[in-house]
């Protein structure tokens, strides 16, 4: 058995010596070219990383504003970085809610320690009398109910916005609601000289609530106003959808 090749005739065992000589440098190159192409893709992957990682060692050192960059990243890693950033603004946005609640919890507690504080005060220090003591301690006794019930309430958002207590939700008419709130706080407004007006819309407004934190808050936001209403002054509620 011959070959032959421009011309001239070669071994056989010249021709495989070629070959095999021709598939070790393949192999060689396929395998440098491979491991550079592979070295090349993880080095990009724990790049990417690398990066999340080190924004979350910034951020637990305090650093809320940093967040991942997401270009120049396969598709994977830039979909890490996205969900990694979403958690990061949306404990961020957690983080400040928690700072204006714990605001406004503290100013709302202060008030009504304050007058108890005043109230018994006042009553320590004056020529007071039975009677004195008996108002003081009635007065003690509606700011703690007070306290009581914002510390209630408190523990009940808390616990909806947790997931922990579902609201009840059914249908109810709003304008209705008002009304039977106007009836009750009448007599507190007419106490303080003040008017209640509700101004009802052309049509009835139905929502799906739960009924009792909605008289809750409707009832709240009325105290508020004749507790800071001064004497005389008229208050207007009006509903509109």
């Amino acid at each position: 058995n011959h070959t032959f090749y421009m011309g001239a005739k070669l071994p056989t065992d010249m021709i495989l010596s070629e070959f095999a000589n021709l598939s070790i440098i393949t192999v060689v190159v396929m395998l440098l070219g491979g491991g550079a192409i592979g070295w090349f893709l993880s080095w990009r992957a724990t790049a990417g990383i690398k990066k999340v990682t080190h924004t979350a060692s910034n951020i637990a050192s305090g650093d809320l504003e940093a967040r991942v960059s997401i270009r120049n990243h396969p598709e994977e890693i830039k979909q890490l970085a996205e969900t990694f950033n979403m958690m990061i603004d949306r404990i961020h946005l957690l983080l400040k809610e928690i700072k204006d609640i714990s605001n406004v919890i503290a100013h709302d507690l202060r008030s009504p320690l304050t007058r108890i504080r005043g109230d018994v005060e006042v009553t320590l220090r004056g020529d007071s009398s039975i009677e004195d003591y008996q108002q003081t301690s009635e007065r003690v006794i509606e700011e703690c109910d007070r306290l009581e019930g914002m510390i209630n309430t408190m523990l009940e958002i808390a616990s909806i916005d947790s997931g922990i207590n579902k609201p009840n939700l059914e249908s109810a008419n709003l304008n209705d609601l008002l009304v039977d709130a106007v009836d009750l706080f009448e007599p507190l407004a007419e106490a303080k000289c003040q008017s209640i007006e509700f101004i009802p819309p052309v049509e009835e407004v139905l929502i799906m609530t739960d009924r009792s934190k909605l008289q809750r808050s409707i009832a709240n936001i009325l105290d508020n106003a004749i507790k800071y209403s001064g004497e005389s002054g008229k208050i207007k509620i009006t509903l509109a959808r």
